[in-house]
């Protein structure tokens, strides 16, 4: 095994874990944050002591915000490039990993979802309608389907700090879904177990999870996508136009195929509605064809196989 030294500056906990394993899986990976060969560092949201550095180290960019690269010679980025020096890598890959090591459902090497026992799943009658978690208060496109759904159409239980509706904030002391989560396992920190195992009990009481990222741009897909399809809910989702390359379109709804708010709202209400026509969309595959799983992000040797074609050689 090629041995190799990586450092993180300006960062977020837990993503120096995440790539300290998946390189360990091809190297002997050794962690010097202030004499790297490779150093891992975030946007300017997480600090600007990256621009202290005055090593040789090769610099790589990873965002999990909507901005693009700089001030790197390789980028991890969610941008659709043909550039060689920078490989697409969305946030929800890293939450696939979190939630692999958190023994709560994650993508599987086959496309399926792992750990969801089907004890854990909650029948279609015993659901909330629809279930919505942010604490950005700054998109005025999830401000707006919110407001008229909640307002016109359904009762939306909120359970972040932005238009909270039901009471208490998911992943607080106050959550009532603290008595459901699983013990910590001691992987990653309490913190993040504790609030991670919340969201999924949220999630998957609900029929249908009102998903809109903070912005619309291609390629731009979080976890919040994909947390409400490995948690067994419909997504009704709004964020990057070319999705559709992430994951199967027919497993959620998409705003970008309506042409109005209301009109979307009006397919969202269907699925409230008929209970077949929310399994068949619930059942639908994690991913399109055989093709869409081996380009998906998540596919890690895909990402190992940028390391050792690009970056480390």
């Amino acid at each position: 095994m090629k041995k190799i030294v990586v450092g993180f500056k300006d960062y977020f906990y837990p993503m120096d874990q995440f790539f300290m394993d998946i390189l360990s899986r091809e190297y002997e990976v050794e962690r010097d944050d202030d004499n790297p060969e490779y150093l891992f560092f975030c946007d300017d949201t997480f600090g600007r002591t990256k621009y202290n550095y005055t090593g040789n180290a090769k610099k790589i960019f990873f965002t999990g915000e909507n901005v693009r690269p700089s001030n790197c010679h390789f980028a991890l980025s969610f941008d659709h490039s043909t550039d060689d020096r920078q490989y697409r890598l969305p946030l929800y890959v890293l939450d696939n990993w979190v939630n692999e090591q958190l023994e709560l459902p994650y993508i599987d090497n086959s496309g399926r979802t792992a750990n969801f026992s089907l004890k854990r799943l909650c029948p279609y009658n015993q659901r909330n309608s629809i279930s919505f978690l942010v604490k950005n208060s700054n998109c005025e496109h999830r401000n707006k389907i919110f407001d008229l759904i909640n307002n016109q159409y359904a009762h939306i239980d909120s359970g972040g700090p932005w238009k909270n509706t039901v009471g208490y904030q998911v992943g607080t002391q106050t959550d009532p879904n603290y008595s459901y989560i699983q013990p910590w396992n001691g992987k990653l920190t309490k913190e993040i177990h504790d609030f991670q195992w919340s969201k999924y009990e949220f999630l998957r009481r609900s029929k249908v999870n009102l998903c809109y990222e903070n912005a619309s741009y291609p390629g731009y897909v979080t976890e919040k996508l994909y947390h409400a399809i490995v948690y067994g809910t419909v997504p009704a989702y709004w964020g990057s136009p070319t999705v559709n390359l992430d994951f199967n379109p027919m497993r959620f709804l998409c705003r970008h195929d309506y042409y109005s708010d209301a009109q979307f709202a009006e397919r969202i209400m269907d699925f409230l509605e008929n209970m077949q026509t929310w399994i068949d969309k619930k059942e639908q595959p994690v991913f399109a064809s055989e093709e869409q799983l081996t380009m998906s992000p998540l596919n890690i040797n895909r990402l190992l196989y940028f390391f050792n074609k690009a970056v480390i050689i």
